[in-house]
């Protein structure tokens, strides 16, 4: 808005400033599901080495691994992932598909 400006003027740029700023949340938003998608990712990926040299586990296999492993004790494949990195295969649960 820039002066002089009238009643007239002040709704539009208020309802423009109001879409530019819900505008905004939902890019930052997107931004940080990307975010934590990409580091979900790195760790499956860490997971699934472990899994390779532990149980000598081909790629796609560790990958099922993990998968499996999320879908029989409902959790996600992050926190599968996290607790193999963090104490291994065996840990709370028997997979040796």
């Amino acid at each position: 808005v820039v002066k002089p400006f009238t009643k007239h003027d002040l709704v539009p740029a208020l309802e423009m400033a109001i879409s530019r700023f819900t505008e905004l949340q939902l890019l930052e938003a997107e931004v940080t599901d990307l975010q934590e998608r990409l580091e979900t990712r790195k760790v499956v990926e860490r997971a699934k080495n472990v899994l390779q040299r532990t149980l000598e586990l081909s790629e796609p296999d560790a990958f099922r691994w993990i998968q499996m492993t999320a879908m029989d004790l409902r959790l996600s494949m992050r926190q599968v992932a996290d607790g193999v990195i963090d104490h291994g295969p065996g840990i709370g649960w028997n997979r040796q598909d």
